[in-house]
């Protein structure tokens, strides 16, 4: 096993796994509890909105904030939520041999009347580096905030990085689309995660830009268009630090072939997938769900998952040669 492994921000970090012991099964709830306190604390955040208008409001919806929010803290704590998470992030990285670092928590505090923030150094790369696939966007509402860290190679040998963020998701309430993820999995529990995974090219593709979501198409000349309709009707393409458009424009318009189209339709269809090309690395993000609390099949589905994105990156790759 080697010493080191490939790493997008610094080119290699030492080779290591975070051990994660095997929590105890902490409290069992049942699943509608959840879902019912999720319910009322969202209803009871529009009900704070509509006290700016109708002040009786508050009484009840800041009551119901604070026990919904308080209840939901209990049962994560009680059920050991977190730390089934990171036994689940350890059991990933030794299912498929790939190294792997648990993510410090951000500490926020105050220290001689100015406001600080102690963040892990490993995520704070991340967040510097492609913020676009971090922060709350068209396609990934909720803002990526790192959890875990991995490295490892794909089956055909080609390095890359991945960053993860889960939560447990309860379906029990939910309508039965909701009960299945994209792999044909269904059930009333599982998981819910951001992610965004970087793949070294071996090669520069002489193109630095973006493809993120598109929402509304009034980008007038500034989003750059392609012969699909269906294709520019997902992305937004941009190239980075260029608004005339000229810049790399040719080489991401003939990278950007029926073929590569075609498969970047297909995992935004399943993982809402956004990228932006950085020369010989590529960083793919996507969300999604996974309606299985086995560790196991949840650590082959994410191996899925690395090999699914790899094809978005392979196919600039192969117009790189």
């Amino acid at each position: 096993m080697n010493a080191v492994v490939w790493d997008p921000f610094t080119g290699t970090v030492p080779f290591e796994r975070s051990a994660v012991a095997l929590p105890d099964d902490g409290m069992r709830f049942p699943g509608w509890l959840t879902s019912v306190l999720g319910l009322i604390c969202v209803a009871s955040s529009l009900g704070v909105v509509m006290a700016i208008f109708w002040r009786p409001v508050a009484w009840f919806a800041i009551g119901g904030f604070v026990i919904s929010f308080a209840g939901l803290m209990a049962i994560s704590l009680l059920a050991r939520a977190s730390e089934k998470r990171d036994f689940m992030f350890y059991r990933l990285a030794e299912e498929n041999g790939w190294a792997f670092r648990l993510i410090k928590p951000d500490v926020k505090g105050r220290i001689n009347g100015r406001n600080y923030r102690d963040r892990d150094p490993y995520a704070q790369r991340a967040y510097e580096r492609i913020p676009e696939l971090c922060r709350s966007r068209p396609g990934q509402l909720i803002p990526l905030r790192l959890q875990g860290m991995f490295w490892g190679t794909t089956a055909s040998g080609t390095p890359f990085w991945l960053g993860l963020q889960e939560y447990e998701v309860d379906a029990s309430l939910a309508a039965t689309p909701l009960r299945r993820d994209q792999v044909g999995g269904r059930g009333s529990r599982g998981r819910l995660y951001n992610m965004v995974a970087s793949y070294d090219l071996d090669r520069d593709t002489g193109i630095k830009a973006s493809l993120l979501a598109e929402v509304l198409d009034r980008d007038g000349w500034h989003d750059i268009k392609t012969e699909s309709v269906e294709f520019n009707r997902r992305f937004k393409i941009a190239i980075a630090q260029d608004r005339q458009g000229t810049g790399g424009h040719a080489e991401l318009l003939r990278a950007l072939t029926p073929a590569t189209q075609s498969v970047l339709i297909d995992l935004h269809e399943r993982y809402q997938v956004q990228l932006v090309i950085d020369g010989r690395t590529i960083f793919v993000s996507g969300c999604g769900r996974v309606m299985s609390e086995d560790a196991d099949l949840v650590a082959r589905h994410f191996s899925t998952l690395v090999e699914d994105f790899a094809q978005a990156a392979f196919s600039f790759k192969h117009y790189a040669e």
